[in-house]
């Protein structure tokens, strides 16, 4: 049982400790919507991870805050990605900022799309580890990675396709 507690424990600290963890709040300092927005902490921090120039990141979210200040509620963006657009309009001017934004929009999906392909792989491998040949792995893995795209298909159709191409397969299909 303090295993298990011990290995949660370890487990929460690796992933929400130091440099998570300020990549995470660089990240909230980032979206619009966020109670932290623009932070200069958190924001130079992010940047430091990445090697910003920070005296040009400070003088870049002084001239960001007073811009958002002068535009009315309606036209200021709303999320990560349409500030990133609305950035990059002047990006020359917001150098520093416009490279953090658009790491910031790509490394939560990267990360994710990583440990998403880690968690399938080990549920697949210590399902079927000793029963398998590689490439019906590789073939489980793929569907275990996409499988919002998997379910979307109609297995009627794979049979019927399955079914023309070996006709004289002796598995009952139908």
């Amino acid at each position: 049982m303090f295993s298990v507690i011990d290995r949660l424990k370890k487990e929460i600290e690796r992933r929400f400790f130091n440099d998570n963890k300020i990549i995470m709040l660089g990240i909230k300092a980032l979206v619009p919507e966020s109670t932290i927005f623009l932070k200069t902490e958190d924001i130079d921090a992010f940047g430091r991870l990445y090697c910003s120039k920070s005296q040009d990141l400070k003088i870049e979210l002084e001239n960001m805050r007073s811009v958002f200040a002068r535009k009315p509620d309606a036209s200021k963006p709303k999320t990560l990605l349409q500030l990133q657009q609305y950035i990059s309009r002047a990006a020359d001017a917001f150098y520093e900022m416009n490279r953090l934004i658009k790491i910031a929009c790509t490394l939560p999906v990267s990360t994710c799309a990583c440990e998403r392909s880690f968690n399938t792989l080990r549920i697949v491998k210590n399902y079927m580890r000793t029963t398998m040949v590689r490439n019906r792995l590789q073939s489980l893995m793929i569907l275990g990675v996409h499988s919002s795209r998997s379910r979307k298909l109609d297995l009627h159709n794979i049979v019927e396709k399955f079914d023309t191409f070996y006709p004289k397969i002796r598995i009952q299909l139908h």
